[in-house]
This record gives structure tokens, sequence and C-alpha cells, in this order.
């Protein structure tokens, strides 16, 4: 269910973390992002909003969810001012794209994700600014904007992305949603979206295929239990396509271009921080208990 201290600190500041912390990750990113409070367990499409992780304790984002110290650590570590926002930044860059998964999958069958923190300034810098870019594009353009770095409030464009054939009638159920990897066509019953990459139709979280599983959301009989075992909420579904979802899905597959074409450049970025100097642990702030706990005592 989703947490009332977690609505109690949405602000236009706040982001949202989603991991796994008890269970071990599958393949794919590490972390998934949200300005949303998550209603549903994002590497599991079921359960409750699980294993999330607020970057703020408060909506007036004057509280990092940090331990008390850190940013200061980290501050006289590198010389140069470090913000709640940074280290977000880092740790996304670090952690939510599939090279991570692979270069620690043994060390991931223990539950919880670790962060590698280096002690070079430069690859801090340099993971901030790539995890920022990440941020914004996958708050779809809502946080993390910065026109003089070009993250302004639309998405990067997509070439040949477009709508080359209209939905007729809303797909009846998965099995009218096809993807034409030579043709970069994705298939919706007699729609047609062009400028689709292979790699974006591929993309997946714990092996929850993200944009299959947006669409498949979207057909007359649903997916999962609302197709196979409904409720009687599960059986009132669309019986049109709305013009919304559109646009919609325009962005879901700009966001998961923009996705995709960076994670070379974490892969590489996460290789260089493995190779240098990195800040132990103990080195750092722990966590108090009331750090650790719900903000504001909510259960």
């Amino acid at each position: 269910l989703e947490r009332p201290a977690l609505w109690a600190s949405l602000s236009e500041r706040q982001v949202f973390l989603s991991t796994m912390t008890t269970t071990p990750l599958g393949a794919g990113p590490a972390l998934t992002v949200s300005t949303a409070v998550p209603d549903l367990h994002h590497f599991r499409g079921s359960f409750g909003g699980k294993d999330v992780l607020p970057l703020y304790r408060d909506a007036a984002a004057q509280h990092p969810n940090l331990p008390a110290g850190l940013l200061d650590a980290l501050t006289g570590r590198y010389g140069a001012a470090v913000t709640a926002e940074d280290v977000v930044a880092y740790v996304v860059a670090l952690l939510a794209h599939p090279g991570y998964q692979e270069r620690f999958a043994v060390e991931l069958a223990t539950p919880g994700p670790r962060v590698p923190l280096t002690a070079d300034a430069q690859l801090f810098v340099r993971a901030t600014a790539l995890g920022r870019n990440l941020l914004w594009v996958q708050t779809f353009a809502e946080r993390f904007r910065d026109e003089a770095e070009g993250r302004g409030a639309v998405l990067p464009a997509v070439a040949g992305l477009g709508w080359s054939t209209p939905v007729g009638a809303i797909p009846a159920t998965t099995r009218d949603i096809t993807f034409d990897a030579s043709r970069h066509e994705l298939h919706l019953g007699t729609g047609t979206v062009t400028g689709v990459k292979e790699s974006v139709w591929a993309f997946s979280v714990s092996g929850l295929p993200v944009l299959e599983r947006w669409l498949g959301s979207r057909t007359a009989t649903g997916i999962g239990r609302a197709a196979t075992r409904p409720q009687p909420l599960d059986v009132i579904r669309p019986s049109e396509w709305s013009d919304e979802w559109n646009d919609e899905l325009l962005d879901l597959v700009r966001l998961l271009t923009a996705t995709v074409e960076m994670q070379p450049e974490q892969d590489a970025l996460l290789g260089d921080v493995l190779a240098g100097p990195m800040i132990p642990a103990s080195e750092l702030p722990e966590p108090s208990t009331a750090e650790r706990g719900v903000p504001g005592g909510s259960r």
C-alpha cells in the first residue's frame, strides 16, 4: 500500500527511487525513478510500493534522506560543495543500468544494492552530470531541468519516431501488439508507430518488459491477473483507444530511447570508478536509528 509518509514528502523537488532491498536483483537497472508515489513494486509489477527511497524526508525538501554529516564529509573530500541532488545523481548514474547487475551478479545474490563511492573528485563530477541527465529523462523532464545544460521541458527528439497509422480500435489482447525489429515498427492492432529501436522494445526492469507492459495494460482485456483471474474492478476496462495515449506512448519511447543510449556511458563510468580509488564505508557517517526509520514516525 502507499505509505502516508511518502505522500507527506511529495513535492516538486522530490524524487523516489525504487530498488530491491530484501530480494536479489534481476537483470536490468538496479534502480528506477519516479516523481509520483509508487503504488506498485516497480520490480515486481504487483504488491505495494515497497523498497521506495525518497530523496527528501519532507515536502519542503529541507531534510535529505541521507545520514547527517555525509554531505559535509563529501564536500571536504572533493573540495567542492556536494548537495543531496549530487548524491542521488551519482547513485543513479552508477546503478540505473544493466551493467551494474551484470558486474555484481554474484555479490547481489545477497539482497540490497551497494554503491561504490569514488575518491576521485573529477569522476564524481562526471557521474553527477550523467546522473542529472538520466534523472531529467526518466522523470519525463519534470526534474533536474537546466536550460544551460540542454535539459528543458521537452524530452529529446527521436529520429523517425511517430504515428504512421492511427489506432482504429483498441487492441483486444497482447497478441494484437507486435514489434517488427527489421522495420523498427510497433504495431498496435491497426495502428503503427515508427522509429522504435529494438533495444527500446527489449528494455526491461528485473525481467519486466516496460514498453510491452505499458501497452498490455491498455488492451481491452488487460494483462496479468486482470486478464486471467479478474476481480470485479478488473473487468471495468476501456473500450476505446484514448487520444491521450498517443502522445504518452511517444513520450515513453523518447524516455526509453534516451535511457538506453546513455547505458554505454554509464557502464564505462562504473568501470572507471571501480578501477580507481574509492572511499571506504568506514570513513563515512552511518545513519542513526531515526534516519533509518520512516519520516515523521509514520508506519
